[in-house]
C-alpha cells in the first residue's frame, strides 16, 4: 500500500511538471510552433531572434527566385499547399489599451498576408480583409481581458487604432498574446508614433552613408551603400525598423505592403534542399527551420532547459526510490523465493513473477497519477500555462514504466542470487 501511494504521488508530480513545462513552452512560442511553414528566412546578423531582422521586398524576391517561383507572381495565387510558397511576416511586440480604458495589455503583433499560408485558423468571427489596415484577429486569451468582436484596441508604440474581427487559438509569443493584421495595416504602424517621424522614439546607433532621409530604428541601424528614397516610408523620409537592421544596397521593397515595406522574415515551406539552395543563393540571410526560430526567442532555450532537467531528475529519484522500496519488499519475501526454489521453480519463473507485479503496480499508479494531473488541471486558473496531450502523457507514462522495471533489476538480481536451502534455514 505505501509503495503504491508513493508511485502515484511520483507520477503525479511528474506528469503535472511535465504539464507546466509544455504549456510554458506554448505560452511562449505557440505562433512559430502552429504556424504553417518549414523554415524562416532571417537577416544573417539576427542571431536567429525575429525581433532583431530586417528584411525588405528584394530579399523576398531573391527567395521565390531561388526556390524557383515566378518573382513577379503573387503569392497569393499560388495553392497553399505548394512547397514554393513563400511569403513575408512582421513582428513587433507592444502593448494595447481598450479605447477607453488605461489598463495596458502586452501583445504582439504579426503582420501576415490575410489570404496566405501564415494566416490563423479564425475560431470566432472573421478573417481580417486582405486591404482592411484597421482590423486585426486577436488570440482568445484576450477574452480573459474583457475583450470582444468588435471592440477597438489602441497599438501604444503607434497610435493605430483597430477593430477585433475575428479570434483564433494558440496564438502567443514570447508569454504575450499575437494580435494578427495585414500588411496595409503594418505599413501604417511603421509609418506612424515617435519612430517614425524621428523622434524621441529611435533607440540606439544610427548611421548612413547616402540615405536620402532619417532613418530612426530600435537598434543599430547601418548602410554601407545608399539607401534609396523608395525605401523611404514615412511621412518625414523616415525608414523604420524593429531591431538590428543591415542594408549594404538599395532598397526598394518591391514585396507586399508596399514599396519599401520593412518587415523581420520571410517563412516558407519547403525541403531541407529548398532551404539550403535559398541559403547559398541569397547574400546576407540565414535560413533557419522553427526549432532554431523557437530557441532564439529571448529565454525559451533557458526556461525549457531547466523545467527538462527538473523532470530529469524526478525520474533519476523516481528510479532510486523505487529500487530501494523493491529491494526491500524482496528482501523481506526472500524466504519465501527460497521455499520456491525448493521445490523447483526456475529463476526465470521468479523473474517474471517479479516484473509482473512490478509493471501491474505501476501501471495501477500511473492510471491514478493520471487522473489526478487531469483533474488538477480542470480546475487550473487560465492565466497558467499548462497543457497535456496524448503523446506527453502517453512518453511519460512510458518513461516511469521504463524507470520502474529499471529499479526493480536490483531485486531480480538479489532474486537470481537467492539460496534455497539458506533462506530456508534462516526461515527455520
Amino acid at each position: 500500500m505505501l509503495i503504491s501511494l508513493i508511485m502515484v504521488l511520483i507520477a503525479w508530480l511528474v506528469l503535472f511538471v511535465s504539464g507546466l513545462a509544455k504549456g510554458l513552452s506554448s505560452d511562449n512560442a505557440s505562433s512559430i510552433q502552429n504556424m504553417n511553414a518549414d523554415y524562416l528566412v532571417l537577416d544573417q546578423n539576427s542571431d536567429h531572434r525575429l525581433s532583431r531582422s530586417a528584411l525588405t521586398g528584394d530579399a523576398l524576391e531573391q527567395v521565390r527566385l531561388a526556390m524557383g517561383a515566378d518573382a513577379a507572381a503573387n503569392s497569393s495565387d499560388r495553392d497553399a499547399s505548394d512547397t514554393a510558397m513563400a511569403e513575408p511576416l512582421g513582428v513587433q511586440m507592444s502593448a494595447v489599451t481598450q479605447a477607453g480604458s488605461l489598463k495596458k495589455i502586452d501583445a504582439t503583433f504579426f503582420a501576415v498576408e490575410a489570404d496566405g499560408m501564415l494566416a490563423p485558423k479564425v475560431t470566432e468571427g472573421q478573417m481580417i480583409g486582405a486591404d482592411a489596415a484597421e482590423e486585426v484577429v486577436a488570440d482568445s486569451s484576450f477574452k480573459a481581458e474583457g475583450l470582444k468582436l468588435g471592440d477597438v484596441i489602441e497599438d501604444q508604440t503607434s497610435g493605430r487604432q483597430f477593430t477585433i474581427v475575428g479570434f483564433s487559438e494558440g496564438q502567443s509569443f514570447s508569454h504575450s498574446p499575437v494580435l494578427h493584421v495585414n500588411f496595409a495595416a503594418w505599413e501604417t504602424m511603421q509609418t506612424s508614433g515617435p519612430r517614425a517621424m524621428g523622434g524621441s522614439g529611435a533607440v540606439g546607433e544610427v548611421s548612413a552613408d547616402g540615405g536620402t532621409g532619417e532613418v530612426s530604428a530600435a537598434g543599430e541601424v547601418s548602410a554601407n551603400e545608399g539607401v534609396s528614397a523608395a525605401a523611404d516610408s514615412s511621412a518625414d523620409g523616415g525608414a523604420t525598423a524593429a531591431g538590428e537592421v543591415s542594408a549594404t544596397g538599395e532598397v526598394n521593397g518591391a514585396g507586399e505592403g508596399g514599396a519599401g515595406v520593412v518587415f523581420n522574415a520571410i517563412a516558407f515551406k519547403g525541403s531541407g534542399s529548398t532551404a539550403a539552395e535559398v541559403g547559398a543563393q541569397v547574400s546576407g540571410v540565414e535560413v533557419i527551420s522553427k526549432a532554431e526560430a523557437l530557441k532564439g526567442i529571448p529565454g525559451y532555450k533557458e526556461e525549457q532547459g531547466s523545467l527538462l532537467m527538473m523532470i530529469a531528475f524526478l525520474f533519476i529519484i523516481a528510479a532510486f526510490v523505487l529500487a530501494v522500496f523493491f529491494y526491500v519488499i524482496t528482501i523481506q519475501k526472500i524466504n519465501q523465493f527460497g521455499v520456491l526454489k525448493a521445490i523447483g521453480a526456475k529463476t526465470g519463473f521468479l523473474a517474471r513473477s517479479l516484473l509482473a507485479q512490478v509493471l501491474s503496480l505501476s501501471v495501477f499508479s500511473l492510471a491514478i497519477g493520471i487522473a489526478l494531473t487531469y483533474g488538477v488541471s480542470a480546475v487550473l486558473p487560465d492565466s497558467m500555462p499548462f497543457e497535456l496531450n496524448f503523446s506527453l502523457v502517453g512518453g511519460s507514462a512510458l518513461l516511469f514504466l521504463v524507470v520502474a522495471v529499471a529499479g526493480s533489476l536490483l531485486s531480480l538480481y538479489r532474486v537470481a542470487k537467492v539460496d534455497a536451502i539458506e533462506a530456508i534455514g534462516r526461515a527455520a
